[in-house]
C-alpha cells in the first residue's frame, strides 16, 4: 500500500466537507486524513496504487490544490 502526503490548500473543517464525496468515491483511496493542527494543513492518502497525481486530481476536482512548499 502507497502512503502519500501532501501540502494543501485546505483550511477548515468545511473544506474536508467538501472534499469528502471525492476522497470517498475513489477506487484507489482506501484511508485519508486532513491535518489542520499545523500552519502547513496537509492531506494523507493511502491506498494500493495512489500515486500524488492521483491525490492533486481529486483535490482539483473538489476545488483545493496542492501547495507548492515541501512539508
Amino acid at each position: 500500500m502507497n502512503t502519500i502526503t501532501l501540502p494543501t490548500t485546505l483550511h477548515c473543517a468545511g473544506c474536508i466537507e467538501s472534499i469528502k464525496p471525492f476522497f470517498n468515491a475513489s477506487e484507489k483511496t482506501k484511508e485519508w486524513k486532513v491535518d489542520l493542527s499545523k500552519p502547513v494543513k496537509t492531506i494523507t492518502v493511502s491506498g494500493e496504487d495512489v500515486r500524488e497525481e492521483d491525490v492533486v486530481k481529486l483535490l482539483q476536482e473538489a476545488g483545493y490544490d496542492k501547495l507548492e512548499q515541501d512539508l
